[in-house]
């Protein structure tokens, strides 16, 4: 998280806003004003000691600190959940390494579900507005898990919410075309629905565990249940943004639902098999699986010479650009260079 080198898409334009080298060109300004308050904030602290990579440093020990204090607090197998953030590399490890902003705001939403199971309602409610205004403005939807939490044990209720929620995002071009904002998410039908591999493994494990959950008879405890439902909407959430808008509004709504899955998917095996040996295997062959999966892809990225060159790993801890030209920003190409 922290030292990752020229990882991701956006990673040039972060870059960019913390360069003071790049005063000059237009990014540099135009990228940092449209930004949330805690990110400027950032930012001022890097330009201050001219080092572009203490943005990554200062967001990486944040996101960090917040996710395993999430782990930590919400599973009863640590080690299980936690191999399953990694083989789950569309969700947990390419989308939150590579969109730091929203990154930060969803492991801080999911940091705040501790004050839903404590009852704390209105400190979580200024808690989501907080990340909302000074984070990132998708946090908003996160005012359902509350919603969800209130109504987890009454099912006619949880149909009734599911119910509104597909109308809801079966009329969402209307609605943003009368409010006027994300209409450009609208367009994005053309682009490859991003974590449509992750949705699939996520639907068939939530399943399994469904049909395991039943044959057992297993009674879930109040936080599995929330849990299981949080789920559910997300999975019925990306599905009906695929169908409406696709791009990548299926997993940066869904996400916010799907953070907690593998702290359930952990919960629910520790309750069925409790054998450590049959764990341990799971875990095993999880984060074999990652790593397998990580260097594959990194090869067959290596090999696309007609990308630009930043979904492989580097080895460079103290890396920095000497020469930008080639790469480029969601605007397009870079057509600035520096005067060392």
């Amino acid at each position: 998280m922290i030292f990752r080198f020229d990882f991701e898409f956006d990673y040039v334009w972060y870059w960019i806003v913390g360069d003071n080298r790049f005063k000059n060109y237009w990014v540099y300004s135009f990228e940092y004003e449209r930004i949330a308050p805690l990110f400027k904030f950032l930012y001022d602290i890097t330009r201050y000691f001219e080092n572009p990579k203490i943005f990554f440093m200062l967001t990486g020990i944040i996101f960090s600190y917040l996710f395993f204090y999430g782990i930590k607090t919400y599973s009863k197998k640590k080690m299980l959940a936690l191999s399953l953030y990694f083989y789950l590399p569309s969700l947990y490890f390419t989308f939150l390494l590579g969109f730091i902003r929203q990154g930060i705001a969803i492991v801080m939403s999911f940091f705040l579900i501790k004050l839903l199971l404590k009852e704390k309602y209105l400190k979580y409610i200024l808690g989501i507005f907080f990340i909302t205004f000074f984070i990132h403005r998708s946090a908003m939807i996160c005012l359902l898990h509350l919603v969800i939490y209130k109504i987890k044990n009454r099912k006619k209720y949880i149909i009734l919410l599911k119910l509104m929620i597909i109308l809801f995002f079966l009329s969402i071009d209307i609605i943003l075309n009368k409010i006027n904002i994300y209409t450009f998410y609208l367009d994005n039908k053309i682009h490859s629905i991003l974590g449509i591999k992750m949705i699939i493994i996520i639907l068939i494990l939530y399943i399994l565990l469904e049909i395991t959950i039943n044959i057992k008879k297993i009674k879930l405890f109040r936080e599995e249940k929330f849990y299981r439902e949080l789920i559910s909407t997300g999975i019925l959430i990306f599905i009906l943004t695929a169908i409406k808008i696709g791009g990548h509004v299926p997993m940066r709504t869904s996400i916010y639902f799907f953070i907690i899955f593998p702290i359930y998917f952990g919960n629910i095996l520790a309750i069925v098999n409790s054998q450590k040996n049959i764990q341990i295997l799971i875990i095993t062959f999880f984060f074999i699986f990652a790593n397998f999966n990580l260097m594959r892809v990194s090869y067959k990225e290596y090999q696309k010479s007609n990308l630009r060159k930043s979904w492989y790993f580097k080895n460079s801890l103290f890396n920095k650009y000497e020469d930008l030209s080639g790469k480029y920003t969601p605007h397009g190409k870079i057509d600035f260079k520096w005067r060392n």
